[in-house]
């Protein structure tokens, strides 16, 4: 009988003791279970972080190319600007009523550079280019415009409230280069009107 009561005692310590295993094993998994889930959240953090940094690499790359870029620009625009400072006083001067010289390449290169940089360099930093005294210009009228010196497409644009892709379509242009004399109309041309590339006589 003793021999009866302890296997029946340690029958019940035993079946504690499982029970008590099965718990522990229960909560095992669960703390398993949670470890998983945080590392897969670390994961796609840090999957985040790298697209993060990705895209900010990116957006810097831009950002230094755009400035190297606006850089040449200015530096382009002014050894232009020296070069047509050096050969503004040696232009003669026509008598009144002559007709309005060609630009040179200079000029619509400088047109052009302005053009491009509008609007973080202002068409006032462009040196006025010395024009004969007096040029005739057609009557005035808001349904075209004379280029005159110093103008930009992006300054004329906006002195008559029209945007600058209006403006290239109007006149059929195909870049912003314009020339000092050139007719830009604002509205649609009549179809008996000269061309576009008719500068004024």
């Amino acid at each position: 009988r003793d021999a009866q009561r302890t296997i029946s005692d340690l029958r019940a310590e035993l079946d504690a003791r499982r029970q008590e295993l099965a718990e522990a094993q229960i909560a095992r998994a669960q703390l398993e279970g949670r470890l998983r889930e945080a590392e897969r959240r670390l994961m796609e953090a840090r999957h985040v972080i790298d697209l993060q940094r990705e895209e900010l690499a990116g957006s810097r790359a831009e950002r230094e190319r755009t400035a190297k870029t606006g850089m040449a620009l200015r530096n382009q625009l002014s050894q232009l600007q020296k070069q047509l400072a050096k050969l503004a006083p040696s232009r003669d001067v026509r008598p009144t009523g002559a007709s309005a010289p060609r630009p040179s390449g200079a000029q619509r290169a400088v047109a052009s550079v302005s053009s491009s940089v509008e609007p973080d360099v202002s068409p006032a930093a462009i040196p006025a280019i010395h024009q004969p005294a007096a040029v005739a210009a057609p009557p005035s009228s808001t349904e075209r415009v004379v280029v005159k010196s110093g103008d930009t497409l992006w300054s004329i644009a906006q002195r008559h409230r029209v945007s600058v892709k209006r403006l290239m379509q109007l006149n059929r242009l195909t870049n912003a280069t314009i020339e000092v004399g050139q007719v830009l109309w604002l509205v649609e041309r009549p179809h008996d009107q000269p061309g576009l590339d008719d500068s004024v006589q």
